[in-house]
């Protein structure tokens, strides 16, 4: 069975087409996702200086340097100056804050530790089962009397 050359080239540019269509619809797929994957990373609030450096995070992402949307930004927040000195500043605070937590949560603990102590100063002594409160004055004159008696 023969077939023209016609016909041939027919199905050759209709398989062309075919393949052509199945790539660009496979392109169009993965910059869809792509786009859904930077939508979701900007919009996180952990991201807040994405727009300031979105341009090095691509730039970052096309030379392969960077892995990954999360790598490329903290890499370009790191290499921009004002975003550095910002994250910087943050996490200067957050660690300040967090020493003052501690300092707060130990004094606490030991004020909770130091009153855990109740009753009040003074000497208590135990006479029928019962506490008796006396102080230094009344201990000494006791005492004093005991051994002048005995």
């Amino acid at each position: 069975m023969f077939y023209s050359l016609k016909w041939l080239q027919q199905q050759v540019q209709s398989l062309q087409q075919t393949i052509q269509q199945q790539t660009e619809l496979k392109k169009q797929q993965e910059d869809e996702a792509i786009q859904s994957q930077i939508k979701t990373f900007s919009a996180d609030p952990k991201n807040i200086h994405f727009e300031a450096v979105k341009a090095e995070m691509a730039a970052l992402l096309k030379s392969g340097i960077a892995k990954d949307l999360a790598d490329a930004y903290d890499r370009a927040v790191y290499a921009n100056p004002h975003t550095r000195s910002t994250l910087l500043q943050a996490q200067t605070q957050s660690a300040e804050e967090k020493q003052v937590a501690d300092k707060k949560a130990k004094a606490d603990a030991a004020k909770k530790a130091g009153s855990s102590i109740k009753g009040a100063p003074g000497m208590a002594a135990l006479k029928n089962g019962q506490i008796v409160q006396k102080d230094l004055r009344s201990e000494l004159r006791a005492q004093f009397a005991a051994h002048r008696d005995g």
